[in-house]
């Protein structure tokens, strides 16, 4: 009898950490989708408000989707009056296991803010698409590793069970 329980808790527990595994993968995900809609706010800031760089980060430091980064920012844009090395310091702390788009990044904000508004704007469009294509293949890598990942685990788990009984 209390084989056949602990090999039912394996089993459970073992689905239970293959969802853990599969949490703290999806958060990459969450990560990038929550920068296009925090370079979105900036576009529209920019266009629509025509907002300086301070009450930019002002404004995400307050309501952007990831306050903590903006926040960092913002600080030592103070200190500094410097965006490029802001952006460089701050992101260090910022979770991109992509190397390519953590650099298109860095690109793009060492550059920010010291151009004209159609310029930044014309600069905005090519980050927010190449953060699209970035969200897009994140999420068709995703839901292949999440499969395997549950997959993994369930049988694991079945393994474990049987050979416990």
């Amino acid at each position: 009898m209390w084989r056949l329980i602990a090999g039912i808790a394996l089993v459970l527990i073992s689905c239970v950490f293959g969802g853990l595994l599969c949490s703290n993968i999806t958060g990459e995900s969450s990560t990038v989708s929550d920068m296009g809609e925090d370079l979105r706010t900036i576009r529209s800031l920019i266009e629509y408000e025509r907002k300086s760089m301070r009450e930019i980060l002002e404004r995400l430091c307050e309501c952007g989707k990831l306050r903590g980064l903006w926040c960092e920012i913002e600080k030592l844009f103070e200190q500094s009056g410097n965006m490029s090395g802001a952006w460089l310091t701050a992101s260090k702390t910022f979770t991109l296991h992509n190397d390519e788009y953590r650099q298109e990044l860095d690109s793009f904000f060492s550059g920010f803010g010291t151009g004209g508004i159609e310029a930044e704007l014309s600069r905005l469009e090519k980050i927010i698409c190449s953060t699209e294509r970035m969200e897009e293949k994140i999420k068709s890598e995703l839901n292949g590793k999440l499969k395997l990942i549950r997959t993994l685990t369930t049988l694991g788990g079945i393994a474990l069970a049987l050979i416990i009984l």
